[in-house]
């Protein structure tokens, strides 16, 4: 897909984070990664995406912190691919589709509220 580098914390107060993030799900896709990707001693930012159209499908995605070989923080998706399993399991309908969607733009909504905070204060929330 790509490389875009956008801050999905920025989502509604950036025009192009927000513009992005409204695109990809108007196309189905939802994003599995909530926290920041990348932490520096004056920002934390989520820039490394994984972005997915088979919510189904995925078990479980995450951070990967205790890694020292990037500025990044790595991150992962584990997908099912047995095909017996796949068709047993159930097919999220474009509601449910949707319904991870919001959570996923809710609980970014709440990391940027973090992080403002603790920046505005200095304490980490």
């Amino acid at each position: 897909m790509g490389d875009s580098n956008t801050n999905l914390i920025d989502y509604g107060s950036s025009d192009h984070c927000t513009e992005f993030i409204d695109k990809m799900n108007e196309h189905g896709f939802a994003q599995l990664i909530s926290r920041p990707t990348r932490i520096i001693d004056h920002s934390a930012t989520l820039i490394d995406h994984i972005f997915t159209n088979v919510c189904h499908n995925v078990t479980r995605s995450g951070i990967i912190s205790d890694s020292d070989m990037s500025d990044h923080l790595a991150t992962f998706t584990c997908l099912l691919t047995d095909r017996d399993k796949i068709t047993k399991k159930l097919i999220l309908s474009p509601l449910a589709t949707q319904l991870v969607i919001i959570v996923s733009l809710i609980a970014t909504q709440l990391l940027n509220l973090k992080l403002t905070l603790s920046l505005l204060t200095g304490i980490l929330f």
